[in-house]
């Protein structure tokens, strides 16, 4: 059925719903018109703010328990879904449907969706102008099944019902809504394409690759692998890109999984890549996880260091401190079975705990012998003597461009006895160029001291990656809200500096860019080459933070004559929005630091963007890997200086029209619009004010009752207090 002709059929109409908890319609007086429907449509058009998890749209469900019920939802701005249960009173039947689509919901656009319930058909989900899926079921209904069930009595907007429960009010959506539609009927489908494509953000969006044209870098089935995370990227040199990543072979999920480290190397600035080579994997059924890159300019040594831990370990559950000891001047490391510890020499020999040889010995692979018989591999899960069952620092380098990669060491040295685990942090790592500690290779790091909160750091060299050593933490000494911290006891999620990139300032001084829970990047400054870090850390409310990596780098030359640096990240609190900024940089005397102005910022990607990892090619492009997938597709794209310089433009070119029939004034749109809150206003022209009161809405017109007599002369549109009315992109209309 056509939508006009379905308008009859419409059983459930609300507009201008500005969500807030309490504070939204009641649907009760609609149940008895809709607990009968099987065949129905339910269109909706909202705004999703910023928050992560699970939010539903609108739910319904019976008084029964455990209840049956059917909710449309989205989930971590990529996904949208319509979720159904039913089960019977006595238990004996159960169904549950969840069909959904992964797809782009960037938070403060405005979407469409449309799902259709065809009686001995099934299920169809629409959204943002496509049919996104689909689902065969004879026994297709809306609402009637669930009513048959147990009397459909509870409907709720923005929350989800379960088991005759309120909705915990951790599952509420946060946002607002145009309207809400609901028909005892199947809308045609060109009808409903139509409709939900009046939101369809593409078009307007178009211009964002008008500069730069990404790459599928890794993908499924590359290297026999579906899953690809943790991207890195390094410009060489000798001009050799490489970026490595998480190869996961067994799902998307950190652990439990086969992960190894691959990479893949362009000599011509990116336009192509060679094939894949595994640059690093864990001995046994270890696993690899999070790599980073760091060059030695003065020597060509390229260096991957990666976390690892043994097989069947989640970090989260490492055991504290060190996995070595010293005695007598020689370095063992632990190893351990189910009654005994043991140790391990450099020379392959195992002690017992009375430090006598044993029968045991390995390898350096960490094969386990007995008796010179192979038994197992001390990172599996199944040897009878296990690695300590901790994290673990493993380091490989190249000498050759990448080509060709050494056999890993563990740095087994670097975790502590106040550490729970020790972390590199993905990306890459800087050589420091100028000042004292010019020459110093850096890592950066981060760990989880024994009451589980964490600290950024620094693992540096100075010695050309002979011999490693931590720098004390951002939040040793750091003060914070009135008190000093120190990474070792700090025990708050707001005190936590995780992952982190580290950048240098002209003179030398070192900037730590931090992942950390308080909603946008922390920075901290060390002015001894990472050694230690100043007191005050600061937040910078230009660089919003998604509780994700965040990368940055130094230009090499200057941008507007000033000495610059690069930054990039999800600019959105749902792992959304990918953005590159240009920061210039300039030198205060009175503070001897440097200050950051973000000057420029370059939309690179809408929807989904998580970890990222950004180089300078040349005097002119920059280089970024990103997550534009949640663990499937790794892009990578090139971008002019110039072209992250120039405004770009995402806003809709929509005018408004005001007519008048006596006592009557229309406005009218000339696109589709969403206006929410009070909807009444005040007309303004050169001599006078009148009101005009909301009476109703037809598509992209509202129509106002006016009170008052009024002149000729053209007027403003004036909102009321609390109200916006913004385009299909979220941006301001008025």
């Amino acid at each position: 059925m056509n939508l006009i002709t379905a308008q009859e059929y419409k059983v459930l109409s609300l507009h201008n719903i500005k969500f807030s908890d309490g504070e939204v319609p009641s649907l009760k007086s609609y149940l008895p018109q809709i607990n009968s429907i099987d065949s129905g449509t339910i269109i909706m058009r909202f705004r999703n703010y910023k928050k992560q998890g699970f939010m539903p749209l609108i739910s319904f469900a019976n008084h029964q328990y455990p209840s049956s019920y059917l909710s449309l939802y989205i989930e971590h701005a990529g996904k949208i879904g319509l979720l159904k249960h039913t089960i019977s009173s006595n238990k004996m039947y159960t169904q549950h449907l969840n069909l959904y689509k992964e797809t782009v919901i960037d938070p403060n656009y405005i979407q469409t969706v449309a799902v259709t319930s065809e009686k001995n058909k099934g299920y169809t989900l629409y959204f943002n102008g496509e049919k996104i899926c689909s689902y065969d079921d004879t026994n297709a209904s809306l609402f009637k099944d669930i009513h048959k069930i147990g009397v459909l009595d509870k409907g709720i907007i923005g929350q989800f019902y379960e088991s005759q429960k309120i909705a915990d009010k951790h599952y509420a959506f946060s946002g607002d809504y145009d309207y809400i539609e609901i028909y005892n009927t199947v809308i045609d489908e060109d009808d409903l394409l139509n409709i939900t494509n009046e939101t369809n953000h593409q078009s307007y969006l178009d211009n964002i690759d008008e500069f730069h044209r990404p790459i599928s870098l890794f993908y499924p089935g590359l290297s026999g692998s579906s899953n690809f995370r943790i991207p890195t990227l390094l410009k060489t040199s000798n001009n050799t890109l490489i970026s490595s990543i998480d190869k996961r072979e067994f799902g998307h999920q950190d652990h439990s999984n086969k992960i190894e480290t691959i990479i893949r190397r362009s000599f011509d600035n990116g336009k192509t890549w060679d094939k894949p080579i595994t640059a690093c994997k864990l001995f046994g059924n270890g696993q690899t996880i999070d790599s980073c890159l760091l060059e030695d300019k003065s020597t060509g040594k390229i260096f991957l260091i990666n976390n690892s831990h043994p097989d069947c370990l989640s970090p989260f559950e490492s055991k504290a401190g060190s996995s070595q000891i010293v005695k007598d001047n020689n370095n063992y490391f632990i190893i351990e079975s189910s009654n005994h510890r043991y140790y391990g020499h450099e020379n392959g020999s195992i002690l017992n705990e009375s430090f006598q040889v044993t029968e045991y010995t390995y390898d350096d692979a960490y094969n386990l012998y007995l008796n010179e018989q192979y038994v197992s591999n001390l990172f599996n899960s199944d040897s009878p003597l296990k690695i300590y069952q901790t994290t673990y620092s493993l380091l490989t380098w190249s000498n050759d461009e990448g080509a060709t990669w050494c056999k890993p060491i563990v740095l087994g040295h670097l975790k502590k006895d106040y550490m729970k685990s020790l972390n590199v942090a993905p990306g890459i790592g800087i050589q420091i160029d100028n000042g004292l500690y010019a020459g110093r290779l850096c890592f950066p790091f981060y760990y989880y001291n024994l009451n589980g909160y964490a600290s950024s750091l620094l693992v540096y060299s100075d010695d050309h990656g002979e011999s490693w050593q931590l720098g004390e933490s951002v939040n040793d000494n750091r003060i914070y809200k009135s008190k000093q911290l120190h990474g070792r006891t700090i025990q708050n999620d707001d005190e936590m500096l995780t992952e982190c990139q580290v950048v240098e300032m002209p003179n030398g001084y070192l900037k730590m860019f931090m992942r950390n829970i308080n909603g946008y990047i922390a920075i901290g400054t060390s002015r001894d080459g990472g050694s230690t870090w100043d007191e005050q850390v600061t937040y910078d409310k230009n660089l919003l933070d998604s509780f994700c990596q965040s990368t940055v780098i130094k230009f090499t030359g200057k941008i507007d004559d000033q000495h610059a640096i690069i930054f990039a990240n999800p600019s959105d609190v749902s792992r959304a929005t990918g953005k590159i900024k240009i920061g210039l940089l300039s030198y205060n005397e009175i503070k001897d630091d440097y200050d950051i102005v973000w000057k420029y910022d370059q939309l690179i990607k809408t929807g989904s963007f998580a970890y990222s990892c950004l180089t300078q090619i040349d005097e002119y492009q920059i280089g970024l890997v990103y997550e534009g997938t949640p663990s499937t597709y790794i892009s990578f794209t090139s971008i002019n200086i110039n072209d992250i310089k120039r405004p770009y433009i995402t806003q809709q070119e929509i005018s408004y029209h005001l007519s008048f029939n006596e006592n009557l004034c229309l406005l009218k749109f000339s696109a589709p619009v969403m206006f929410v809150g009070n909807r009444d206003l005040i007309l303004n022209n050169e001599t006078e004010s009148i009101n005009a009161t909301f009476l109703s809405r037809n598509m992209n017109t509202y129509v106002y009752q006016i009170n008052e007599s009024y002149n000729n002369k053209p007027f403003e549109i004036q909102l009321s207090k609390d109200s916006y009315i913004c385009d299909i992109l979220g941006n301001p209309i008025l």
